[in-house]
């Protein structure tokens, strides 16, 4: 690399690695959970690294948790049609290319609220 050159981290490439996450394209949740081989340092990189990290990425993470708890106090979100088209957002992020419709099922089990959806549960 030459000095005062720019590089570019492209974080889409990597998280579709199939030497990183076998079978990238596949919906596993699974991959996720506590056993399961962990990616190394600088495999999942959603929000950047280092200095230049997203400022929101702490916000972020707090908001995707809350909205998956009240969501599943509704049942269980499931996709309307079978694939998702993505596209870049843009020129910069990787996103849906058009809305993505849901359905919900009823839930089969008894919800517990803790603090936070006690405080943000809706009305019913």
């Amino acid at each position: 690399m030459l000095k005062g050159a720019l590089l570019f981290m492209a974080p889409l490439p990597e998280h579709r690695d199939p030497l990183v996450y076998p079978s990238p394209q596949a919906f596993r949740p699974q991959r996720w959970r506590a056993g399961e081989p962990a990616p190394r340092q600088y495999e999942f990189i959603p929000f950047g690294l280092g200095p230049r990290r997203c400022l929101g990425a702490e916000f972020a993470d707090l908001q995707v948790r809350t909205t998956l708890s009240l969501m599943l106090e509704r049942g269980l979100p499931g996709l309307v049609r079978p694939r998702v088209d993505y596209g870049m957002v843009n020129g910069v992020t990787a996103g849906p290319q058009h809305p993505v419709p849901v359905h919900v099922d009823r839930p089969k089990w008894t919800v517990l609220t803790g603090s936070v959806t006690a405080v943000w549960k809706p009305a019913a």
